[in-house]
């Protein structure tokens, strides 16, 4: 328990430095704290998770400690992370406008490397490397979607790591994970156009077996099962 509040207030350091609100997105949090190891960056909604993972656990007395340090802001800030109960370090932030690429360097017990599961990585003209990570270039009208026509047509879109499996899941699919698949239309850009009738319909999105709410939509409540839905209503 005293790890598990550790990690979380960690991360909530993290997200406070950094200026994401990981409470919009509870699911995102209960992935961060479940990783069992650490892996590339991956994309969700409008956050990138990092993570990273020593080869052994800190012996007695001994703090590990792991930071990030980003390109767009000149390098100047620490971003620390929080340990999750399986002794993976997270760090969630959320995507920098108008960066496509973003580049970042971490501190791992005060010494300055790459991360191990970079994506990519680029040399600058002092021999450092640096690791790199795409996000989606498209992210105009956030605040449009889902999209409504008059006809009761209904665009979903979501922003993803790409190459990820991705569907739209809903009340009005019977919470079928697998009856309606969303198109990669960009790369780390999903879409998927449904027709629905009038009134109420619950739903989120299925990311590589992740549940997501709709990051593009205000309007969530809890369902039945317990779990953060997004709601959209049709006149």
């Amino acid at each position: 328990m005293k790890r598990i509040a550790s990690f979380f207030a960690g991360l909530f350091i993290g997200l406070v430095l950094i200026g994401a609100v990981y409470s919009q997105d509870p699911n995102l949090t209960r992935e961060a704290g479940g990783l069992r190891e650490s892996g590339p960056p991956r994309l969700f909604g409008e956050s990138i998770l990092f993570s990273y993972q020593f080869p052994e656990p800190a012996k007695a007395g001994q703090i590990h400690t792991v930071q990030a340090a980003l390109e767009h802001e000149s390098y100047s800030q620490l971003h620390p992370f929080g340990l999750n109960d399986n002794g993976v370090y997270i760090l969630i932030v959320a995507t920098p406008p108008d960066v496509s690429t973003l580049r970042y360097r971490l501190v791992v017990d005060g010494v300055w490397t790459i991360d191990p599961h970079a994506p990519s990585e680029v040399t600058d003209r002092w021999g450092i490397r640096i690791a790199e990570f795409q996000v989606p270039i498209d992210r105009a009208g956030k605040a449009e979607y889902p999209a409504v026509s008059p006809e009761g047509l209904v665009e979903f879109r979501v922003l993803a790591e790409s190459g990820q499996s991705v569907a739209l899941v809903g009340s009005f699919n019977g919470w079928d994970p697998f009856m309606t698949p969303m198109a990669e239309t960009q790369p780390g850009l999903y879409s998927r156009i449904v027709r629905l009738t009038e009134g109420e319909h619950l739903y989120y999105f299925m990311i590589d077996g992740l549940r997501v709410p709709d990051p593009n939509n205000a309007a969530r409540r809890w369902n039945v099962a317990g779990m953060i839905v997004s709601v959209v209503q049709l006149p």
